[in-house]
């Protein structure tokens, strides 16, 4: 289906610079390529239909916000996908030394059910981190 020739004319008319259907084939390829790069921000009303597409177009360290739905949808979201999008900013703010991780308590792999205990019962400020035998790296 899609937009017909006469609804992207009316709607240029109106004022728009690009003209994309949400049923494209390429939708995250059409997004990308209108604005140059990958998008700043969403603004997400519809839910799910548009949810994966809007977040893979979605540059690292943009803003994603969500309205309430235009209907009663569910969406799934594999959070890695948001999570990735993010993770190279932080760790380059670590790197920088923008922002210091604290740190509560290490231990060497081999003990990590200790760790996991400590981690549920203790009072902790901070990670509590895993360190692999250095042989294994």
């Amino acid at each position: 289906m899609g937009l017909i020739q006469h609804q992207v004319g009316d709607l240029k008319a109106l004022g728009a610079t690009h003209v994309l259907s949400y049923q494209s084939d390429h939708l995250v390829d059409n997004i990308i390529y209108s604005n140059g790069e990958p998008i700043d921000s969403v603004l997400d009303v519809m839910g799910d239909p548009l949810f994966s597409p809007s977040l893979e177009a979605l540059k690292k360290g943009g803003k994603f916000c969500i309205s309430e739905s235009a209907g009663v949808q569910t969406t799934n979201i594999d959070f890695r996908t948001l999570y990735l999008k993010h993770i190279t900013r932080m760790l380059k703010a670590i790197s920088d030394g923008l922002i210091k991780p604290v740190i509560d308590r290490t231990f060497p792999l081999e003990e990590t059910q200790d760790a996991q205990v400590y981690f549920k019962e203790s009072d902790k400020l901070g990670k509590v981190v895993l360190l692999p035998d250095e042989k294994t790296l």
